[in-house]
């Protein structure tokens, strides 16, 4: 990987000189500058994640209610025409470093940043501080004819200096196209390597799983115990090694396929789960309630789906020999975020495991006791991750889990 692959976007467009978010088509924040945040006394991590006009909630001042009337037009005409949009010039009061309010005026402009298939992936909203300018417009009478030159130059020179942002904004969307266009090589790259690798090692456990199957049943009345017992356990060790090549090939494509988002019922992912799962449920004897009905969300049904069968399959699997599962599942909303939640009444998870449990390979049992490949609980912490949401526990050892995921609310 070349030099210019290294580069943290991230962190460049962090501190950029000027005021800029980064929408999502469905008008989420993806990320902030700190300039933006500076001249609005937020938080980078109070709004990151949220809905933009969750921001301007109902609490605004009048005159911030029109510039989110103004602004919605403006980024719904990006999203219907791909094209950069302006939404006028607005009176905005913000909290000043003392926690003064102070009266400031912006100019806003929001400009799509399109995938190699047309579809707009991000918009980039920028807002210029046009205060100087408009306060000098407000001058007395008295004064406004001594002034006038300097508010034209000031106009001027504003004008020129979003021109020239305007035109390096250009530049490095460009430039990240090239980049993009470049990592997507990388990754598909990366991908058929993969592929190709899960092919490779899979093909062989499956013969070793066959050959040593069809061994114990051709020939079982020359094999002493001790040689069928052997043959079983390479049957067994060889069906566990395919298990964890195909978690670990699904944890893989999470973090270079396209995740696609769109509103989503979560009555029907879970329904859907329901069924797929329902011989393993009656195997089990369990009892599964779902307090209906559950919202909408934005996010990928396929991983959602991955989700929920990996949670289940939890809720079902840690559990005392003697005691029949019953999982509960309820979701809860606040504002623009959906926590979904598994409840089991398992065998619980000491609080010191539950920062480790969401990592690769962690295994707090035996296999012998519990099957499973240590992959299940990264698939759910990464997938929620790829769709800007959170994975969590709230468990005690013998008390059952509490399993909870959180994603951005459908508008």
């Amino acid at each position: 990987m070349n030099g210019a692959m290294q580069v943290d976007f991230r962190l460049l467009f962090e501190r950029a000189p000027g005021l800029y978010l980064v929408l999502d088509p469905h008008f989420f924040i993806l990320a902030a500058s700190d300039q933006y945040l500076h001249a609005t006394g937020l938080r980078r991590e109070d709004i990151v994640g949220q809905h933009l006009f969750d921001v301007f909630n109902d609490e605004t001042p009048a005159t911030d209610k029109v510039l989110a009337q103004e602004l919605r037009r403006s980024l719904e005409a990006v999203v219907l025409e791909g094209a950069a949009k302006g939404a006028g010039v607005h009176k905005r009061d913000v909290r000043g470093p003392g926690g003064e309010m102070e009266e400031r005026y912006w100019s806003l402009l929001n400009t799509p940043v399109s995938g190699q298939d047309g579809r707009i992936r991000y918009i980039i909203h920028y807002v210029d501080d046009v205060t100087e300018v408009v306060k000098l417009k407000k001058s007395s009478d008295e004064q406004r004819g001594h002034r006038a030159g300097s508010m034209e130059t000031q106009a001027a020179f504003h004008s020129e200096e979003l021109g020239a942002t305007y035109r390096q904004l250009q530049v490095a969307n460009e430039e990240l196209a090239a980049r993009t266009t470049e990592l997507h090589n990388s990754l598909e790259t990366m991908q058929t390597f993969t592929y190709t690798i899960a092919h490779d090692l899979r093909a062989p456990l499956r013969q070793l799983t066959s050959f040593s199957t069809l061994v114990v049943q051709e020939c079982a009345s020359t094999l002493d115990d001790f040689g069928k017992d052997c043959l079983l356990r390479i049957a067994d060790a060889a069906r566990r090694m395919d298990r964890l090549t195909r978690d670990l090939l699904a944890y893989g494509q999470l973090t270079h396929v396209e995740v696609t988002t769109m509103p989503v019922s979560l009555d029907d992912a879970v329904t859907k789960v329901l069924q797929d799962m329902a011989p393993q449920i009656t195997d089990r004897k369990a009892e599964v309630d779902v307090q209906h009905p559950l919202p909408r969300v934005i996010g990928n049904v396929t991983l959602i789906h991955q989700i929920l069968v990996n949670l289940l399959d939890n809720a079902l699997k840690f559990m005392p020999e003697d005691r029949p599962p019953r999982v509960v599942i309820s979701s809860t909303q606040q504002n623009n975020r959906v926590r979904l939640c598994i409840r089991d009444n398992g065998i619980g998870i000491d609080p010191r495991y539950h920062g480790k449990i969401f990592a690769l390979f962690v295994r707090l049992h035996k296999s012998s006791e519990y099957s499973g490949t240590g992959i299940g609980l990264a698939l759910v912490k990464k997938a929620m991750e790829r769709m800007l949401g959170k994975a969590g526990i709230e468990s005690a050892h013998g008390e059952g889990s509490s399993f909870w995921v959180e994603f951005r609310a459908a508008p």
